[in-house]
């Protein structure tokens, strides 16, 4: 008997640390993420270059079109991000918002791009376009890991051929 209430003690005690040391958000969510300052960086480029698109934007339609009050949701969205990411919360808590929030405000800023046929056209709005695009994917990218591209093809099929995209190109 005693034998067994010591097998039970040691099984409860080795099962117990195994649940808290595979917690991927011990200290409810403040525990730092093990890339934090990479995404730290990413979050601060990604801002700056929403920052300056909405700036352009505001500048060329005024303040009072739809396109630029998208530009502007974006970069509230990354500057929300930034500071989260500098005040060291977790992973899943950056993961969560990045999806909720500025993942949303990004497509719907590219889709409304799509539409508008005057800065659609425009060469400096364009330009200044790739480089967001290019900094939201290498935020994702840093958010995520290399979950979204990155091996052979890339996209979500993996192997040579790729899958549905690789979502690097011009999916504009």
């Amino acid at each position: 008997m005693k034998k067994l209430f010591l097998l039970t003690t040691l099984l409860c005690s080795l099962f117990s640390l195994n649940a808290y040391s595979y917690d991927d958000d011990d200290d409810h969510g403040r525990r730092r993420c093990y890339n934090a300052e990479r995404i730290m960086r990413a979050a601060h480029s990604f801002e700056r270059a929403a920052n300056h698109f909405a700036e352009l934007l505001t500048n060329r339609g005024g303040p009072w079109s739809h396109i630029s009050g998208d530009a502007i949701n974006l970069a509230e969205a990354a500057n929300h991000l930034h500071e989260m990411s500098e005040t060291g919360r977790s992973c899943r808590h950056i993961r969560r918002d990045f999806r909720s929030r500025l993942d949303r405000a990004y497509r719907h800023l590219r889709r409304q791009l799509r539409g508008a046929h005057r800065d659609h056209h425009s060469r400096h709005v364009m330009r200044d376009f790739r480089r967001l695009q290019w900094s939201f994917y290498s935020l994702r990218r840093t958010i995520y890991g290399w979950r979204y591209g990155g091996g052979h093809g890339g996209g979500y099929g993996g192997g040579y051929g790729g899958g549905h995209g690789n979502n690097y190109g011009n999916d504009y």
